[in-house]
């Protein structure tokens, strides 16, 4: 009587034991699951942001070129236009993956 008795307080033991086991195995797992999207946000938001900055330069230059004749403080024309392409390069190459050339 005494051994069923010890047996089934193991077996229950050994249940608990497996489930903990369990439990702290989806832990881990969600918190990899976690860090990964994580990661994965902060890394479009600053994407995201990328696109934005690029954007914003590509039209102040665009706006200074178009209405501007004399640009301040020896800007050189040149220089605008060669950035203005490059600009538009990353734009093309953000949304189709392919680069044109410079």
């Amino acid at each position: 009587m005494k051994d069923k008795k010890k047996d089934k307080e193991d077996l229950d033991k050994h249940i608990r034991n497996k489930i903990n086991d369990f439990k702290q195995v989806k832990d881990i797992l969600d918190a990899h699951k976690t860090r990964v999207e994580s990661i994965w946000l902060r890394r479009k938001w600053i994407e995201a942001q990328k696109r934005q900055n690029y954007s914003s330069e590509y039209e102040r230059i665009r706006a200074h070129l178009d209405t501007h004749s004399i640009l301040p403080h020896a800007v050189d024309r040149a220089h605008l236009q060669k950035r203005q392409k490059e600009l538009i390069n990353l734009g093309v190459k953000a949304t189709t993956g392919v680069s044109i050339g410079s």
